[in-house]
């Protein structure tokens, strides 16, 4: 359930970022996981 929730988190803030131009930021995110 967690992780479920954590993966779905993930996925709209990489599409937030993505969208206000923060590249470099979800790439490190993506690294960590």
């Amino acid at each position: 359930m967690d992780s479920f929730i954590g993966i779905f988190c993930f996925t709209i803030l990489q599409h937030l970022l993505n969208r206000i131009g923060f590249q470099s930021f979800t790439k490190t995110n993506v690294i960590q996981e």
